[in-house]
């Protein structure tokens, strides 16, 4: 009895050093950039109203920029989130698709790897049957593990390019203004 109260808990020292401290402490780009907003300009017009004469302009309703407009995605909750569920992370961030892939998978995986653990544990020991089982049972467990880690690097990563296009791009794709004359 005390040797599987040990072994269970090391196999939550493990996964806590491996999924939760990493993501936990992770430096995110909003981190990295200053607190303070830097200065837009908005007075820039472009190019199609620098053409048009001042008394032909219609006055348009200002829509007020700032953080609202920009969601920052805090790539350690994304972590989290894809640990605790696989494809989480990319849920919170509605990519659907990508989070039902991944939650289908490892899904998959976990219940494959919990099947051959059963046949194991119903084999005799020490026979042909229970050696393969046991085989089967640690690669499915491995190739599970591979899809869940890549999901969760995944999301980080989603997370960390939504992050740099917003707050250094102001969400333009092209952050350079074209004029033609």
């Amino acid at each position: 009895m005390t040797k599987k109260i040990i072994s269970t808990l090391i196999a939550c020292i493990f996964t806590m050093s491996i999924y939760i401290l990493p993501s936990a402490s992770a430096i995110t780009l909003g981190e990295l950039r200053s607190g303070s907003e830097t200065s837009t300009d908005k007075t820039k017009v472009p190019a199609e109203e620098a053409k048009v004469k001042p008394e032909e302009k219609t006055p348009k309703p200002e829509v007020k920029e700032g953080k609202e407009d920009k969601k920052y995605i805090n790539p350690r909750l994304v972590c989290l989130l894809s640990v605790i569920l696989p494809g989480g992370g990319h849920f919170y961030m509605n990519n659907d698709a990508k989070g039902l892939s991944f939650c289908l998978a490892t899904g998959a995986g976990y219940t494959i790897t919990g099947l051959f653990m059963i046949k194991t544990m119903l084999a005799d020991r020490g026979s042909v049957a229970y050696k393969n089982y046991l085989l089967l049972t640690g690669f499915f467990f491995f190739i599970t593990l591979i899809i869940h880690f890549v999901g969760i690097i995944e999301a980080y990563s989603d997370a960390d390019e939504l992050n740099k296009k917003n707050l250094f791009n102001d969400g333009n794709l092209y952050p350079t203004d074209v004029i033609k004359e």
